[in-house]
């Protein structure tokens, strides 16, 4: 399957933004798992994922991230990891 996300950080938070793709049409849901350095693991769940929008997962304190996985989950069931990225 094929769509688009991208994710960055700024002093307080995690961005995640949905871009759409080819397979836009077929996505339910995106499981973003944010690891921190310090073995923390941060699980959320966009359960109506919008194209263009950009989700916003704030910290508390310092900002610790070592990278972000997504995963994309489509309409036949299937799950598949549509971004890993360190940052």
């Amino acid at each position: 399957m094929q769509i688009n996300v991208t994710a960055w950080k700024s002093e307080s938070e995690i961005d995640v933004q949905y871009n759409g793709g080819a397979n836009a049409a077929n996505l339910t849901s995106l499981q973003v798992h944010i690891y921190n350095i310090n073995g923390e693991i941060v699980n959320q769940i966009i359960s109506v994922p919008v194209i263009g929008n950009i989700y916003r997962f704030p910290y508390n304190g310092a900002l610790y991230v070592d990278s972000v996985n997504v995963v994309g989950t489509f309409r036949d069931g299937s799950q598949q990891t549509v971004l890993a990225v360190s940052l």
